[in-house]
């Protein structure tokens, strides 16, 4: 492999033959727009990014203000195609708008829920902050607000990422493309320590036997002078290997199933220019990501765990005299959902001849419940910038607009989880045939066994509306070599039942030409997460049963009261203050800023006594109630610098990007579930408030990163190089002598990985192309820890992926 490396730079940086180049574009869209707000991919800039899964956040690695979850880079899990949570400028992953041509796909019931198949019996499963799977093959460009942000835009506190699918092409064109990659194309590096709980564990699955394929296919062209059209089908999927654990089931008698992942897309798209000056685009998209599954000490367990669904779309421009008008009208139906193929129980039976496949003293059959989560959403838009206007020696772009969005949401148990325990059967008492809670088998020596408890939870069935109404106005002012920018926006909804009113500022100065320096302060609110209400009364659906015999009817004995209350709760908000310069200085443009963030009224819980509530009816003296006490300080430095023009090396051209963040940041929680952050905790031996942790998660304090692209011949080889300082990590515990949970604070050491991606494109015939990408991830197969965690009393790292490798080869025409 080292000579395969050599031989890389020897091509990139020593080919003398003198060749023409079609020009690299990596100049971002917002070296033309005013106040640093905002970085841009177009297409070009996009395929030039390694990407393994084809994900939106996969191509935002390379932001400075971007961070993702710590525990998202586990070697283990590169079997799993689901997309990456982020955090932008440290505020909560799961305030970012995601917006795909105006529609949003946040998952707005429960982001931060489990992503595991099947560990959670009172919340349905999670795809992580967005709704749908959407494949980056599909897009024209993205733009990532961090600061600054319009007045256009709402409902954040982190950023909003603005996806735009591509138009269909003036000429018929299609593509169709093939993509490969194994677990022996990856090194797949494990803590020894974790290599033990593979064997002998529950809940410790190795899923380094991976296989994955990703198919494309699309179209499009037009079928007449103003009527164009543009379908596109992604298809990635994902075959995870299990080996049976012979600690947990029997492998003459069980075995481990396989996991699949499949991920779909479907997008169809046309154009209508209805007169020169009206334009209409209708869209459809279907998205949908199936994750099949089981529970690995339990046969028949196989589940389906459905996420996504279908989005409507239209947009509408319109130019008139003195003011462009954009509407945009959308519906979509997105769930998060699980689904088991039996849905009878699930039976802990005792280990007998007849139910012989347990490892231990039992065995298990059957599945958890299932339950179905779905998001509805209407949203209208309408968008109106004017001309400018010269009022005295100034200088006016007004922009105002109107929302309107209508959500719903449930969350809904279509089948109750039921588990089953058992104990010895009357003497010579005869089973049914068929019957699952009565076997004549040889447990309890010979008398065999039935259920005689019965575990409850079920009856769910809780919705939640919201209406929310958006007004905006901002003001572009130029005089001289200042521009201005003020604005607000108001909002209400119906959750909250108040008015919002959140005011934008932002100025430059422009001191020397094509150099600025400048200021803002604004104010984001951030987005309504339906968990805090679907989840009120989880709890307390659970039932425990009994029965003394086997012909018995079922008693009632006790249930679980804890539970989960919301009261009237307000909207989180973000206030920022932002400085910033952006200049051109020669062939370099520079951009230096500084964000301080201030996060309030974020959703937390506190435990009854906590809160300074009394007993409840029906509730016991352990409920928790919903609060605005969480908060976050931010401070992030940024620098970025890149070269305006290709540096020609050799009679190459070649582009290259530096930038540098260092981040500061304090909080008093993780995300909304959190629980009692005024608890006193154990923190390397001293007793403060769990609120007053350190902050871990989505958080480097000093990352570096550089990336560089060149074209030599029909390759273009593009590198990116990150580097992230220490960081550190918590270790939970339980201090037995001061019965108090403990933390301690260990270190993550310092490292730095090199990626690359090798296009190749070649002219078979006319206007076919032949193409193939080869991405290479940690190409020199560096072993470093990106956490640290715990199982039992021992410390393990967490690693990132050694060295993989996906290849995709495909037509253009």
């Amino acid at each position: 492999m080292k000579k395969v490396i050599f031989c890389l730079f020897l091509i990139n940086f020593c080919f003398s033959e003198e060749i023409i180049l079609d020009e690299i574009v990596v100049a971002s869209k917002e070296d033309k727009k005013p106040f640093n707000s905002s970085t841009f991919l177009d297409r070009k800039s996009i395929n030039l990014i390694t990407s393994k899964d084809g994900s939106i956040t996969e191509l935002l690695k390379t932001n400075p203000n971007i961070t993702f979850n710590k525990n998202a880079r586990n070697s283990t899990e590169s079997g799993e195609i689901s997309p990456k949570d982020i955090s932008i400028n440290g505020a909560s992953h799961y305030q970012n708008n995601f917006l795909v041509d105006n529609l949003n796909f946040n998952d707005d019931i429960n982001p931060t829920g489990n992503k595991t198949l099947f560990k959670s019996v009172w919340r349905g499963p999670a795809l992580g902050t967005q709704a749908i799977n959407l494949n980056a093959d599909l897009l024209q460009s993205i733009e990532v607000f961090d600061n600054a942000v319009s007045a256009k835009y709402g409902d954040f506190q982190g950023g909003v990422i603005k996806a735009k699918t591509k138009d269909p092409s003036r000429n018929f064109s299609g593509i169709i493309s093939y993509g490969y990659t194994n677990g022996n194309l990856e090194k797949t590096f494990i803590d020894e320590k974790v290599k033990k709980n593979y064997e002998n564990s529950r809940g410790w699955m190795d899923k380094s036997d991976f296989s994955k394929n990703k198919f494309r296919f699309g179209i499009q062209g037009y079928a007449s002078e103003n009527f164009g059209l543009l379908f596109d089908y992604t298809r990635n999927s994902s075959l995870i290997k299990h080996k049976t654990k012979s600690s947990i089931l029997d492998p003459k008698i069980a075995n481990f199933p396989n996991e699949k992942r499949i991920n779909e897309n479907y997008f169809l798209k046309a154009i209508l220019n209805a007169s020169e000056n009206f334009t209409l685009k209708p869209s459809f998209l279907y998205a949908r990501q199936k994750s099949v599954g089981f529970i690995e000490d339990d046969i028949n367990s196989k589940m389906d765990n459905i996420f996504g669904g279908y989005a409507l779309n239209l947009d509408a421009d319109l130019a008139l005299n003195g003011v462009f008008i954009e509407q945009n009208l959308n519906y979509s139906e997105f769930e998060s959902s699980r689904y088991f193929d039996f849905k009878d129980g699930l039976y802990i039976y005792k280990k007998s001849n007849l139910k012989n496949w347990g490892a231990g003293k039992t065995s298990t059959y059957g599945g958890l419940g299932d339950i179905k989560q779905v998001q509805k959403t209407f949203n209208y838009k309408l968008d109106l910038s004017f001309d400018e206007k010269n009022i005295g020696k100034t200088s006016h772009k007004f922009i105002t607009g109107f929302e309107y969005i209508h959500k719903t949401g449930s969350h809904k148990t279509l089948t109750p989880v039921k588990e089953y325990n058992f104990t010895k059967l009357p003497n010579n008492y005869r089973c049914k045939n068929g019957n699952l809670t009565c076997i004549n088998d040889d447990s309890f020596d010979g008398f065999g066994q039935f259920a005689n408890s019965l575990w409850y939870y079920g009856d769910v069935d809780n919705k939640i509306k919201m209406s929310q109404i958006s007004l905006y106005l901002e003001d572009e002012i130029n005089y001289d070599k200042f521009t201005i920018r003020p604005g607000i926006r108001i909002q209400r909804d119906s959750l909250t039942k108040d008015f919002y009113k959140a005011f934008r500022f932002v100025s430059q100065y422009e001191f020397i030409n094509e150099n600025f320096i400048g200021f803002g302060l604004n104010r984001y609110y951030g987005r309504n997460i339906f968990a805090n209400k679907l989840y009120n009364d989880t709890f307390i659906h659970q039932k425990d049963l009994t029965r003394n015999h086997p012909d018995d009817e079922w008693k009632f004995i006790s249930n679980n009261t804890n539970s989960y209350l919301t009261t009237r709760l307000k909207l989180p908000y973000d206030d920022e203050f932002s400085l910033f310069y952006k200049g051109e200085i020669d062939n370099f443009s520079l951009n230096l800023k500084y964000i301080k963030r201030k996060s309030k009224d974020e959703i937390v819980a506190k435990s009854r006594s906590k809160a300074g509530l009394g007993a409840l009816n029906g509730f016991d003296k352990e409920y928790a109630i919903y609060s605005n006490d969480g908060k976050t300080n931010s401070d992030i430095y940024t620098f970025s610098i890149k070269n305006k023009e290709p540096f020609i090396i050799l009679n190459t051209k070649n582009n290259f990007e530096l930038s540098f963040s260092h981040t500061k940041r304090k909080r008093n929680f993780n995300d909304y579930t959190d629980k009692d952050i005024d608890k006193n905790v154990l923190y390397n031996g001293d007793v403060i408030k769990s609120g007053d942790l350190p902050v871990v998660d989505y958080y480097f304090p000093n990352s570096l990163k550089f990336s560089h692209n060149t074209k030599i011949s029909d390759f273009t080889i593009s590198n990116f190089i990150t580097y992230n300082d220490k960081s550190s990590a918590l270790i939970r515990g339980f201090n037995r002598d001061k019965k108090m949970i403990s933390y301690e604070k260990v270190d993550i050491s310092s490292f730095w990985t090199w990626d690359m991606r090798i296009n190749y494109s070649k002219n078979l015939n006319k206007n076919v192309n032949f193409f193939a990408n080869l991405d290479i991830n940690n190409i020199l197969n560096k072993k470093y820890a990106v956490n640290k965690n715990v199982f039992g009393s021992e410390i393990y790292d967490v690693f990132d992926p050694g060295r993989n490798i996906w290849l995709e080869a495909g037509l253009r025409w």
